[in-house]
């Protein structure tokens, strides 16, 4: 099930991010308090990659480049499986979203949405940061959904996990 939209978002690409790697499919989700990591190989110009991979798996991953997206004060998130051809279905594709894409959500419905909820409640728990920002990707049969109200990029090699738990201890993945 995709996040409710409206009639006014638009996307904005996100350029300065890695694009995914498709021969390597899953990408990787930590949460650890108001953070979100994630994380996924990028595309590889190595022409031998390949080859490697049927050789020696563990010994041709440790060289395959990823990216760590850490998303700080997260307000929501969302994973939902698709398959490429059906992404036709997304509200969203209309505007620019397809198989393998990074944007970010202008106008977003959810933000308001969001930030209607935590205004009618008297609890005060919880508090949003004052600018929240949607993003969307689609990457190996699923559709990401993130609202925070930043991120940082990490370039990695290896395995994913190590250099996301680094990160998190704050030691240098590398």
């Amino acid at each position: 099930m995709f996040t409710l939209w409206g009639k006014h978002e638009e996307l904005k690409k996100l350029t300065r991010i890695p694009r995914s790697n498709r021969n390597l499919q899953t990408p990787a989700f930590v949460g650890v308090g108001e953070d979100l990591y994630l994380s996924y190989y990028v595309e590889s110009y190595d022409k031998n990659w390949l080859g490697d991979l049927s050789v020696n798996p563990t010994q041709a991953i440790n060289h395959v480049p990823h990216v760590i997206l850490h998303f700080r004060q997260l307000a929501f998130y969302s994973s939902t499986k698709y398959q490429d051809d059906t992404l036709t279905l997304h509200p969203m594709y209309s505007k620019g979203l397809r198989p393998f894409g990074q944007f970010e959500v202008l106008n977003s419905l959810k933000i308001a949405q969001i930030r209607e909820s935590f205004d009618a409640s008297i609890s005060e728990q919880q508090a949003l940061p004052d600018e929240l920002r949607h993003f969307i990707f689609s990457i190996h049969g699923h559709v990401i959904e993130i609202i925070c109200h930043d991120f940082a990029i990490h370039k990695e090699t290896g395995a994913v996990f190590s250099s996301i738990e680094n990160l998190i201890q704050g030691r240098s993945a590398k």
